[in-house]
């Protein structure tokens, strides 16, 4: 009777590592280098398959700005090994900005600018402006949305 309860209790962890992914693969990025999408991902190959961490590395790729949509897909290859393939549709990420209003002594004002979302295909934003309020202003804007600052 305890064998028949051991061997039962050991197949079934046995089967708990059902799937395993032999390799992942990134479709679809176009300006967006692969190994910074790559950083974004965490699951691994040569690990078993997990539903919760694939969910999450979808919902972390679709917060990065230059992504519009992304969806993932698991294929059994002929050894009987998986690939998880990312499939990414990616936004345009170079955006003008043009303001106008009027000041208090009733002048125009405007800002004309253009910002990077996917400069150097790594996410960082960078971004140049001018403005004409009652001075003159040039500004550059430099930043990663991404990464929270250590301090």
């Amino acid at each position: 009777m305890r064998f028949f309860l051991i061997l039962f209790i050991t197949s079934f962890f046995g089967l708990a590592q059902g799937v395993r992914i032999d390799s992942i693969f990134i479709k679809g990025n176009k300006k967006s280098k692969e190994s910074y999408l790559r950083k974004l991902i965490l699951t691994q190959k040569d690990s078993p398959y997990d539903s919760l961490t694939v969910h999450e590395d979808i919902i972390r790729l679709i917060r990065e700005p230059t992504i519009s949509h992304a969806y993932f897909e698991l294929q059994k290859k002929s050894d009987g090994k998986h690939k998880l393939i990312y499939q990414i549709e990616e936004n345009t990420t170079l955006i003008p900005a043009l303001d106008l209003w009027s000041t208090l002594n009733n002048k125009t004002a405007y800002h004309l600018g253009i910002n990077e979302y996917n400069f150097l295909g790594k996410g960082y934003l960078v971004g140049l402006f001018y403005r004409k309020n009652i001075f003159d202003g040039f500004g550059l804007i430099l930043g990663n949305q991404n990464f929270i600052k250590p301090f």
